[in-house]
C-alpha cells in the first residue's frame, strides 16, 4: 500500500512538475513582450532606425522628448485582458532629469505593438 501511494505522489508530483515547466515561460513572456516592444520602440527611436517592427502605425513619428531622451528604465506592466498593455517607467531627459513615461501598447492578432508614448510634464 505505502508503495503504491508513493509511486501515485511521484506521478502527481512529475505531473505537476512538467506543467509548470511547460506553463511557466508561456507565463513570463506573456508579461515580458510588451515591456520589449517597449524598449525596442525607445531604444529604435532614440537611433533615428525604423520604428514598423514596434509601432502600430505606418509612418509613426516618435515623441520629441524621446528623440532626445538618454535612456530609459521599464518598471511596471499592466495588461488588460489580452490586447491592451501598459508599460511605465522614467524616461532619462537630455537634461539628465527623469520624467515619468507610460507606454500604450496594443495587440490584435499578432504581437504587441507600440499605440502611443505619453510623457509627464511635457
Amino acid at each position: 500500500m505505502v508503495l503504491i501511494a508513493g509511486l501515485l505522489l511521484l506521478v502527481l508530483l512529475g505531473g505537476c512538475a512538467g506543467l509548470v515547466a511547460v506553463v511557466a515561460p508561456r507565463v513570463l513572456e506573456s508579461v515580458t513582450a510588451p515591456v520589449d516592444v517597449a524598449n525596442g520602440y525607445l531604444d529604435a527611436a532614440r537611433a533615428g532606425a525604423a520604428l514598423a517592427p514596434f509601432a502600430c502605425r505606418a509612418g509613426e513619428r516618435p515623441h520629441p522628448e524621446v528623440l532626445r531622451s538618454q535612456g530609459q528604465y521599464l518598471s511596471s506592466v499592466e495588461i488588460d485582458g489580452r490586447s491592451v498593455a501598459e508599460v511605465g517607467g522614467s524616461l532619462t531627459l537630455e537634461d539628465g532629469f527623469p520624467a515619468r513615461i507610460t507606454v500604450e501598447l496594443r495587440r490584435g492578432e499578432g504581437q504587441w505593438c507600440v499605440h502611443d508614448v505619453v510623457i509627464d510634464g511635457s
